[in-house]
């Protein structure tokens, strides 16, 4: 998982972190959905979603953009704004 590839870097740079000091977006968008019991359809790339497995269970709410890389596409953005849609009238 990227969290975690990024505190293992950190170490063999050096830092003397503990993982729960390091803090990505990611991590924040992840504790923010698991508080709200909310999944998201995430328009991002494949490693990016690893991530968030353990929301599979929960409704999605949220739509997540982030590193989306070679899934940022016209197809994928149609597809976001019909989950947009879909979850916007529970707002």
């Amino acid at each position: 998982m990227l969290s975690r590839k990024l505190f293992e870097r950190l170490k063999n740079l050096g830092f003397d972190v503990k993982e729960d000091e390091v803090f990505t977006a990611l991590r924040v968008t992840k504790e923010f959905l698991l508080r709200r019991r909310a999944s998201a359809y995430l328009l991002t790339t494949d490693e990016v979603k690893e991530e968030f497995t353990e929301l599979e269970t929960y409704p999605v709410e949220y739509v997540v953009i982030a590193d989306a890389h070679t899934n940022f596409t016209y197809h994928n953005l149609n597809t976001e704004d019909l989950e947009l849609m879909a979850v916007a009238p529970n707002r």
